[in-house]
């Protein structure tokens, strides 16, 4: 294991790469999620890889979100598989990583302004994707709420 986590560290060292593309558990990912049938523009993180098969652009506070996936995966390919299985496999677990990707990207968005209305429309909306049809609906928009403000 500390081969792994030595490649992992030499990899994060690096930045992560971006792809215009799908990622390797696209087939999986689209059985659960029904990717095909709609058009989120969704991007993935496998490792230290973001995959982003529509090619749009990527703004800032996505790839705050998208970093703190590769960070959960130790930006390195075996453990993203490992990752990705448990991932698909239990939603309670989606909901933890989700939840914590989405609580950087809202103290993200959180650092660019001082308004308390605009913060909280901004955690709203977060929640409503984080509690909606994309994730399975694993959770209502008030425990989304909570749980990025938790991470946040």
């Amino acid at each position: 294991m500390n081969g792994v986590l030595a490649e992992a560290n030499t990899e994060k060292e690096k930045g992560m790469e971006m792809i215009v593309g799908k990622p390797p558990i696209w087939e999986e990912a689209n059985k659960l999620f029904k990717l095909d049938k709609h058009d989120y523009g969704t991007v993935f993180t496998y490792g230290n890889t973001i995959y982003n098969p529509l090619g749009k652009e990527i703004p800032m506070d996505l790839y705050a979100h998208e970093e703190m996936h590769a960070d959960q995966q130790e930006h390195n390919d075996t453990i993203a598989k490992i990752w990705w299985k448990r991932y698909i496999e239990d939603p309670e677990f989606r909901l933890e990583q989700e939840a914590e990707a989405y609580g950087r990207q809202y103290a993200f968005l959180c650092l660019g302004t001082k308004n308390r209305d605009k913060r909280a429309h901004m955690l709203w909306r977060l929640a409503q994707a984080l509690s909606g049809p994309m994730y399975g609906s694993i959770c209502t928009q008030s425990m989304a709420m909570r749980k990025i403000k938790e991470y946040a």
